[in-house]
This record gives structure tokens, C-alpha cells and sequence, in this order.
């Protein structure tokens, strides 16, 4: 027969692998608007969205909304897991103006004087 065997200690390095993001361009936007914003890990991973401006703009999920005119930044991530590393934040910027008013008189009024 055979005697039992010693243990052994042996080490090794596992890498995590690394991811990128792609983030599709971002409409200009009134005061007031929505949009989704768009970007994939490569990973598969889900991605985070957070306003640089959010003074100007703010995020819910993936949905924008515009709040006062200015440039909106927004920023992806992806801060990885056991398996992958972080993904390089991505950025991207829009402008967003002031929504347009515009007012409607009734037909009597049409003719009044309006002030400049």
C-alpha cells in the first residue's frame, strides 16, 4: 500500500479580464425633455449613469431629464466583479436650451396691442 500523501501548498494568480464602454451620442434637449441614454460594457455588465451638471441635467435609471439650460454631462460606468475589471468612464456632453413659449390669443384679441 501506499503512505498518504503530504499536502501541498501551491498559489497562483487568477487576472480579471478587462471591459471597455460604448456610449452612443446624446441629443440636445429643451428644458424639461427626456431621453434615454445609451451605452453597453463589453462585458455584458450593467452600466451607471450619473450627471457631471446636475444643475443642468439629472439621471433616473437610464433616463435624462433636462432641468435649465447649460451643457449636460453625463457619465458611464461599469465598476467590474469578480470576473472583470472596471471600465474606463465615458462621457458625453449636449446643450440643452430653454424650451420655447409661446402664447395663443383668442380670436377678439388677436388684433389687441401687444407689448414688444
Amino acid at each position: 500500500m501506499y503512505d498518504p500523501a503530504g499536502a501541498v501548498d501551491r498559489s497562483f494568480a487568477v487576472s480579471r479580464r478587462s471591459q471597455s464602454i460604448t456610449f452612443a451620442a446624446l441629443a440636445a434637449m429643451l428644458v424639461g425633455q427626456m431621453q434615454a441614454a445609451s451605452a453597453a460594457a463589453s462585458s455584458g455588465l450593467g452600466v451607471v449613469y450619473v450627471s457631471l451638471t446636475p444643475s443642468v441635467c439629472s439621471v433616473s435609471g437610464s433616463t435624462v431629464t433636462a432641468l435649465a439650460p447649460g451643457t449636460c454631462t453625463i457619465q458611464a460606468s461599469q465598476a467590474g466583479n469578480g470576473e472583470y475589471l472596471a471600465a474606463a468612464s465615458q462621457e458625453q456632453s449636449f446643450t440643452v436650451a430653454a424650451a420655447l413659449f409661446r402664447s395663443f390669443l383668442p380670436i377678439g384679441l388677436a388684433s389687441a396691442q401687444m407689448p414688444p
